[in-house]
């Protein structure tokens, strides 16, 4: 709702059409954009997963490690709230606010979930680590799904 009202969503728009052009691989990073709540949840998925992976020597089932995430991950958009605010008053170092928060978020969700398993550097790296490649799994199909019906519908 802060992005819509402030209008930043609009630069997010823009460098996804210079990035993606015509591809449907815009359309569905514009709709991540403006679901965010929606894609935090679907992008729990793979981040619950690696964390699994990494941490399987903790009794923890699925659904326990998703409710944690989902709950770190409300934390973090409330952190990311904050950037369309920044940008706002600062649109001409967007890259620069989007850098700095989202290194703030990615910090803090590797803190909160390493807590969780125990208060080691070795847990946070880590979290860390798990939270990063879920995320980066996330966008990947994404993109995937982007260019197969890119690739079907032609």
């Amino acid at each position: 709702m802060i992005s819509y009202y402030l209008k930043t969503d609009i630069l997010y728009f823009e460098i996804y059409k210079k990035a993606y052009g015509n591809l449907s691989i815009k359309d569905i990073m514009s709709w991540v954009q403006n679901n965010c709540g929606y894609a935090n949840l679907m992008m729990t998925v793979p981040i619950v997963l690696w964390i699994k992976l990494f941490f399987r020597k903790h009794q923890y089932n699925f659904y326990e490690i998703f409710v944690v995430i989902a709950f770190v991950m409300g934390m973090g958009m409330l952190f990311l709230s904050f950037e369309p605010v920044v940008n706002k008053f600062f649109p001409s170092s967007f890259m620069i606010n989007q850098a700095v928060i989202f290194l703030i978020v990615f910090i803090y969700m590797g803190w909160a979930i390493g807590q969780f398993f125990g208060n080691s550097f070795r847990n946070y790296v880590k979290a860390f680590l798990g939270y990063v490649f879920g995320t980066i799994t996330f966008q990947v199909v994404a993109i995937t799904i982007g260019i197969i019906y890119d690739l079907s519908t032609k």
